[in-house]
């Protein structure tokens, strides 16, 4: 009898010590989702507990996986950029594998990267890697909302030297040459063999183009967000009831308390957004029958990809979406599949822009077969679309008139995606 009341209060104490398992919350690709206390996680397989039962699920089978968020709040880790850079987090980083960081401490020495006091944990307290792995810094951050538009123009811009980038009188200009190293106070910038010493906070930002890319080619299996701005692809992750652990395709290893807001994103390869790429054919019915094949600026006026007809964010039921693709009625779109798909889904309705006008008749064919057909009006609410696809090499969108001709006959299909 004491031996069982000895193990009991072990059993008691050790349960009561250890940390509580999170919850967290996840897609599966057809599209469902769960909330579930988890209990591992690895590149391969996440093993939650389910009313006390453990159920494994392959991460070929998930989109994505989060924190949870309470109804009606906003998701940590989607807000806009400019929230997270400020006078101290001021320096954003892009790197050659896709990445994006933001620190407080930015230096280059000898050929390596380093940060600090970035959204970033690691074991060794800091983040380093190898320069020629860097695109570009912003060390000005907080100007960044105000010059976005001519500071992508000169990431876009090809040469073979580094730009060193500076703000003068509200407009970008730059000086080519070699960064050679950051300190905490100045730049060493090399024109034509010689070494210019420039203060650090004279400069707005640098380009990085004159670096032999060295990144060995490693399977991305997913990308990592986290609730202070920082978005990085990973190769391979870890999970136990209390930290995440994710590694870049740079080399290094981060982890993160569950406790703060996280997101993963699995859906690399796995799915792709129609209004993402382009279609093979498009086509317009005017009133008299008569086709017309429309030059790019009326396209646009007839086919929008991820906007909607009126140029404002595609909207249904009163929700904003980032992907999709709007079309007036009398309007036909083709594109031609590149790899193998099992399911076409979308969510489809009458903008609410135009609302409650809008009558139409919407038709999809795989191969010229037809696999849906129905009746959409601005009185009713949005619909789930889900089609069998395996096998089909072609779809085929179709917009014709309901019972109103075009009026207010503005189709808006969210996030239309091909799922393998």
């Amino acid at each position: 009898m004491l031996k069982f009341k000895l193990f009991s209060l072990i059993f008691v104490l050790g349960s009561t010590c250890g940390a509580a398992a999170a919850e967290i919350s996840f897609e599966k690709i057809d599209g469902s989702r769960h909330t579930a206390t988890v209990k591992s996680l690895d590149s391969n397989e996440l093993l939650i507990n389910v009313t006390g039962n453990e159920e494994a699920i392959s991460t070929a089978q998930i989109l994505s996986l989060a924190t949870p968020i309470a109804a009606g709040q906003p998701d940590p880790t989607a807000q806009p950029l400019d929230t997270h850079l400020d006078t101290e987090r001021s320096c954003l980083m892009y790197t050659s594998d896709g990445s994006r960081m933001i620190a407080k401490k930015f230096l280059i020495a000898e050929g390596s990267v380093s940060i600090s006091d970035a959204g970033l944990t690691t074991t060794e307290g800091s983040v380093s890697f190898p320069a020629k792995n860097l695109q570009s810094v912003v060390l000005q951050g907080q100007r960044l909302v105000l010059l976005q538009k001519s500071w992508d123009e000169l990431v876009a811009a090809r040469g073979n030297l580094d730009l060193l980038v500076v703000e003068k009188d509200g407009f970008l200009d730059y000086y080519e040459g070699i960064v050679t190293s950051v300190t905490a106070t100045r730049v060493e910038f090399d024109i034509d063999e010689e070494v210019i010493p420039v203060k650090r906070s004279k400069v707005f930002g640098i380009i990085f183009r004159n670096r032999p890319r060295g990144l060995a080619k490693a399977e991305v299996i997913g990308k990592y967000r986290d609730g202070s701005g920082e978005l990085l692809n990973l190769t391979a992750l870890s999970m136990d009831r209390e930290t995440l652990r994710v590694t870049s395709p740079l080399g290094f290893t981060i982890t993160h308390k569950l406790t703060d807001p996280f997101r993963l994103d699995f859906s690399v390869g796995k799915l792709v957004y129609l209004g993402d790429i382009a279609y093979d054919d498009f086509s317009w019915n005017s009133a008299l029958g008569a086709e017309q094949l429309f030059d790019t600026l009326s396209q646009a006026r007839q086919l929008q990809k991820n906007i909607g007809l009126t140029g404002n964010p595609l909207s249904l039921d009163g929700k904003t979406y980032k992907k999709g693709v709007a079309m007036q009625s009398k309007s036909r779109v083709a594109w031609r599949l590149q790899d193998k798909f099992s399911r076409l889904k979308a969510t489809v309705g009458i903008d609410d822009a135009v609302r409650p006008g809008g009558n139409l008749i919407f038709r999809i064919f795989g191969d010229n077969k037809m696999l849906h057909e129905s009746q959409i009006t601005g009185q009713e609410q949005a619909k789930a679309l889900d089609l069998d696809i395996t096998g089909v090499q072609r779809i085929i969108i179709e917009v014709d008139y309901g019972e109103a001709l075009n009026i207010a006959d503005h189709l808006n299909l969210v996030n239309l995606r091909l799922v393998k």
